[in-house]
């Protein structure tokens, strides 16, 4: 016959294996996932510091630009691509090559740029945005080679992004081009058209 008292220890060593298993391990294993939690977050603090710290230094290396250069940068990446002076200057180039001009347009409101038109740059606040242009031309092979000479050194980005040539009667060419610039995207105006088509 087992005493009582011994049946008594038994259920309490039962019983504080139950609560053991049941409320102690579970509770041990939270804390652990929580302390794993605190130690992914500070990780994680650490790293937003740096990128504090580097977003200030170039905010820094911005305000540090001179006054000179920054009116150059506006002149050269304008925050605007004005749909009227660009083809002003294009016919302005072509009169200058001596080719002739049959038409500009803007492609910019019909074919919308796609992400791949939109470039990164160590400015984390500006991404350049494309603004297409069509251009048809007539002239000999010595004029083509001066007009794309003088749309290389233009004061703001000219930049030839297709060009196709057709033969014409007389030694004279036919010269469709695709000419691209750009304009400063500003990251809050990204922010207005998401918010917009959202």
């Amino acid at each position: 016959m087992i005493p009582r008292g011994l049946l008594m220890q038994i259920a309490i060593t039962i019983l504080s294996v139950g609560i053991i298993v049941s409320y102690v391990k579970p509770t041990f294993d939270l804390i652990g996932k929580n302390q794993n939690q605190i130690g992914v977050y500070k990780e994680e603090l650490v790293k937003v510091a740096e990128v504090n710290d580097k977003l200030a230094q170039l905010s820094s290396n911005v305000s540090a630009i001179d006054a000179v250069d920054q009116r150059r940068l506006l002149t050269y990446m304008p925050d605007i691509v004005d749909t009227i002076v660009v083809p002003r200057t294009l016919e302005a180039i072509a009169e200058e090559s001596g080719v002739i001009l049959k038409n500009v347009t803007s492609e910019s409101e019909t074919k919308k740029t796609s992400s791949s038109d939109t470039v990164s740059v160590v400015d984390p606040t500006i991404q350049p945005q494309a603004a297409i242009f069509a251009m048809a031309v007539e002239g000999s092979y010595d004029q083509l080679k001066k007009l794309l000479q003088l749309l290389e050194q233009n004061e703001y980005p000219l930049e030839v992004t297709s060009l196709k040539i057709t033969k014409l009667d007389g030694g004279f060419l036919a010269i469709d081009l695709t000419i691209t610039t750009y304009r400063r995207k500003l990251l809050e105006e990204s922010a207005t058209i998401n918010e917009v088509t959202s």
